[in-house]
Order: C-alpha cells, then structure tokens, then sequence
C-alpha cells in the first residue's frame, strides 16, 4: 500500500532519501578527503620552510691549495697555501716586507673550524696564533700576535677563482673600452 504525501509515494520516498543520503555520504567522504589532503599539504609546507639546511663542512683535502685575501682596511694582503696538514700563510702591510709562517700542523673539524700551528719562517716574525673557520669558497681568518697583543681579521678566498673573475672583468673592460674608441658609422661619415 502506498500512501501519497505531497505528490510522493513512500517508496519514492525511500528510493529519494537513500539517493540523498548516499549523496551526503559521499560528499561527507570526499569533504573528509579534502581536508585530510588540506591538513597534509599545510604540515608539509610549515616542515619544508621550518626546515634547516645544514652545509656539507669542508675536509683537509678540499681545501688543498691557494687562498688570497685583503683586511677590511685595505692595508693587509693574506696568502694561505694549505698542503693537507701543512703550508704556509704569509701577510704584509701594503709596502711592507712580508712575514712568512710554516703551517707546521693543521686540523679541519666536523663544523669546518680549523685548527692551524704556526712557526714564523721570516726572521723578524711574530709569534701568532690562527684560529680560522672554512667554507667550500671561503676561510675567515684571525691572527694574533702573541707578544704584540694585536688581531687581524681577513677572510680568503681561493686564488684560483679570484684571478679567473679579475681576469673576466679586466678584459670585459678593455673589450668596452676598445669598442669606445672606434668611431661609430656616424661619427666616420662626418669626417
């Protein structure tokens, strides 16, 4: 028997509400989807930028060759030639004659600090003490003198790369230069 309730039958009724419901259901389950996926984007992206980038330290071994490097003053010139756990560091005042120290040991921790002894070669050295701490492309360097009481801070960077960028913008230079000094097409018709 069906009973009629607004122009529906019940099992239209019934037919209508397990669609809606199913409906529901579904958009209730799609909508929990959603948000789970929400939720999971958000953590990751908190994670990605909360994230900690932690460098590589430099070993002995890359860090093998020749350093250049000028005190923020300009007046000091630092040259640091590391061969594994030897080299040499020399340094002057501009004009001046150099001081010249054997690396006679030197050691790289796990966070790139550098531990260097130092004997001066030059005859009128000063006994130094260097502390120092290395990146792939640069060691920031304090000397001390021992009996003078004085430090220096200098930051190296590695020879090569220093003369091949002097090197590049010295000829970009004389290549703008060059073009300068030749007269244009309008400048030659004048003439």
């Amino acid at each position: 028997m069906q009973v009629a309730t607004k122009g529906m039958t019940r099992t239209s009724f019934k037919s209508v509400s397990a669609v809606l419901l199913a409906h529901l259901t579904r958009s209730r389950r799609n909508h929990m989807q959603k948000l789970i996926i929400s939720v999971f984007v958000v953590f990751s992206v908190a994670l990605i930028s909360l994230s900690k980038v932690i460098p590589i330290p430099p070993t002995q071994e890359s860090l093998r060759g020749a350093w250049l490097g000028i005190s923020s003053d300009g007046i000091d010139f630092y040259r640091l030639v590391l061969r594994g756990q030897t080299g040499l560091l020399a340094f002057c005042l501009v004009g001046d004659v150099p001081d010249v120290y054997k690396i006679d040991a030197l050691s790289v921790s796990a966070d790139g600090r550098m531990t260097i002894n130092s004997s001066p070669v030059s005859k009128d050295g000063y006994l130094i003490d260097v502390a120092a701490k290395a990146q792939h492309s640069q060691i920031k360097l304090l000397i001390t003198g021992r009996d003078r009481k004085w430090s220096r801070e200098v930051i190296l960077f590695r020879e090569e790369s220093v003369e091949r960028n002097f090197s590049r913008l010295k000829s970009a230079m004389e290549t703008s230069e060059g073009r300068r000094s030749e007269p244009t097409k309008s400048e030659g018709r004048d003439q």
